[in-house]
């Protein structure tokens, strides 16, 4: 499936069936720049300390991928150029450094996990299949995430220790220090019939009991994917199958996970493409069918939350000229197209979203697209939907007396920052006004954080922070 998504030409659907489509709005979309210069993104964007936007480009016909920075004017700066290909985008960590992966090159050409600093130094952490028969894995394509206990987590598409090569190839799950100390926590395919799925792809997330949850994009009863639970130790639990029934209409081919405002898991699959949700214990519910049928575009990433508590994602192949479109989903099922791609002449908007969309701390939305084939590479556009600006906490938890970093934009002058009531013990604002560092007070509790500002406004935190 990796290798369908880094040479795809989709130009199958005409548009969303009608049970699901919803009337268009007229949100204000910006093109923030064309790629032309660059190889393809596939991945989306995330949020630096100095509140520019950084991520990757995947590389094509056998040219390296790169890691880019953008301000929010557009300008596009590359930083470094990878050895190998890029489908993944960055992880700010709590050390104020990125970490991503390459799918291809280092080792035996079967990729690497590297850090990079805000300036374009780069260090290998690991580079995949240097062990014996790939027993560390091979083939990471997905961004990394950083768990309570300080360390990244992440899945290689093939590989693992004891694996057979069945149609894709096993998978692992991974931890990996940040100082380059590597741990599989778990490899996919080894049960009878891949009953628990092969190929992992797509994000995955760290839910609130402490546990991972994922998805594979083939494998299971199915054969068309799985989603699971895996605890910090690597215990594996299935907690549903797809496609078991004629027809798939729960979707075939789940390309990862979102944690939603309600505390539920959301995601999307790939082929007879739907949006899904399933609660951590198990419980599934598909809230759209985005396509009839199999000939109707592709979902590679999951609908993330936003502030005004529904969630926003891509579809490629539907819309206008088949290029893609941008929605929105009600943790219900309600169902609304924002943009379509394709819609400026020479479609200077770009085509085929393949990244997750990111709310940044402006309130706005910012996505990529790959490109349209025969015209430009790809874009980074913005998406103005009249959500206010928040701050983020970096990372959402920790105990009393440590540091955290709280993204945000124009915060220079502000006079006070709250762990859910509670004053922060000391607190500075960087030189850019773009991010807080700020010590965890005793006796705080889970809840939001708060910035009160020079003006008197405040602004309040996306998600909760949780003390350990």
């Amino acid at each position: 499936m990796t290798q369908q998504r880094t040479y795809i030409r989709i130009a199958m659907g005409l548009a969303l069936c009608a049970a699901a489509a919803a009337q268009d709005e007229t949100p204000k979309f910006t093109v923030l720049a064309q790629t032309n210069s660059y190889p393809h993104p596939y991945a989306g964007l995330v949020q630096g300390l100095n509140g520019q936007l950084y991520s990757t480009t995947g590389g094509a016909s056998g040219n390296p991928g790169q890691v880019f920075e953008i301000t929010r004017g557009g300008h596009l700066t590359t930083l470094h150029s990878l050895s190998g290909m890029s489908e993944a985008g960055l992880l700010l960590a709590t050390d104020g450094n990125f970490y991503g992966t390459t799918f291809k090159g280092g080792g035996e050409q079967a990729g690497r996990i590297f850090r990079i600093t805000p300036s374009g130094t780069v260090a290998d952490l690991h580079r995949f299949c240097t062990e014996a028969d790939c027993a560390d894995g091979e083939y990471p394509s997905d961004p990394l995430i950083q768990g309570t206990d300080g360390n990244l987590y992440g899945t290689t598409s093939r590989g693992g220790p004891g694996c057979t090569e069945y149609s894709y190839g096993c998978g692992t799950f991974f931890r990996i220090t940040l100082a380059g100390e590597r741990t599989t926590l778990y490899t996919f395919c080894l049960q009878d019939s891949c009953l628990d799925g092969e190929d992992p792809e797509g994000p995955i997330v760290q839910a609130s009991d402490g546990n991972f949850y994922g998805t594979t994009n083939a494998g299971g009863a199915g054969r068309s994917g799985t989603i699971y639970r895996l605890t910090p130790s690597g215990d594996f639990t299935l907690l549903y199958t797809f496609c078991t029934q004629s027809g798939c209409p729960d979707g075939n081919g789940p390309w990862g996970l979102a944690l939603g405002p309600d505390g539920a898991l959301y995601g999307t699959t790939e082929s007879y493409p739907t949006v899904f949700k399933i609660a951590l214990g198990g419980t599934f519910q598909v809230l759209a069918t985005l396509c009839p049928g199999p000939d109707c575009g592709s979902a590679y990433a999951p609908p993330v939350p936003a502030t005004d508590g529904n969630l926003y994602g891509t579809i490629a192949g539907v819309g206008k000229n088949h290029q893609g479109i941008i929605y929105r989903i009600t943790t219900s099922g309600g169902l609304t197209r924002l943009y379509s791609f394709c819609s400026l002449p020479d479609c200077e908007d770009g085509g085929d979203p393949m990244g997750p969309i990111l709310q940044a701390t402006d309130g706005n939305l910012y996505g990529t697209t790959w490109g349209v084939e025969g015209s430009n590479p790809g874009t980074v556009y913005r998406l103005v939907l009249g959500l206010a600006p928040f701050v983020t906490p970096v990372p959402a938890f920790g105990n009393a007396g440590q540091q955290v970093s709280i993204l945000g934009n124009n915060l220079t002058g502000a006079t006070a920052v709250f762990f859910n009531g509670s004053p922060a013990a000391s607190f500075t604002v960087n030189a850019t006004g773009s991010a807080i560092t700020a010590t965890v007070p005793d006796g705080a509790t889970t809840g939001p954080i708060h910035v009160t500002l020079g003006n008197g406004a405040t602004l309040r935190s996306n998600v909760p922070f949780k003390p350990e």
